[in-house]
């Protein structure tokens, strides 16, 4: 049997922890772009305004809201961005977590 150094046996398992954490919590951070339409009524009969612009929201928002965005051209392929953004976000957040959880663990061993 082949033993490793010492560090690989909680290695392993802080890192899946860490990524863990990261898709858990990567998906309710407000940093993908979607695509918003604000219909505002004018007085007078005018009829209304249509305006689009983007805004910063959630990936159970966007999902939310998806239904609305049928008629839009290219939505698979900015659901897909979006996922990998997620994936981004999530893999920066495990690192984050398993480079604290490792300093951690060699600060309560020295």
């Amino acid at each position: 049997m082949i033993v490793g150094p010492p560090r690989a046996r909680w290695s392993r398992p802080l890192l899946a922890v860490a990524l863990g954490v990261g898709l858990a919590v990567a998906p309710f951070l407000p940093v993908y772009p979607a695509r918003v339409m604000t219909r505002s009524f004018v007085i007078g009969g005018a009829g209304d305004e249509i305006s689009y612009s983007y805004e910063l929201g959630s990936i159970p928002a966007y999902f939310e809201h998806l239904h609305y965005a049928r008629h839009e051209d290219y939505v698979m392929l900015i659901m897909a961005l979006d996922l990998l953004l997620a994936l981004l976000v999530a893999t920066a957040i495990a690192a984050l977590v398993f480079l604290a959880g490792r300093r951690l663990i060699r600060n309560a061993k020295a």
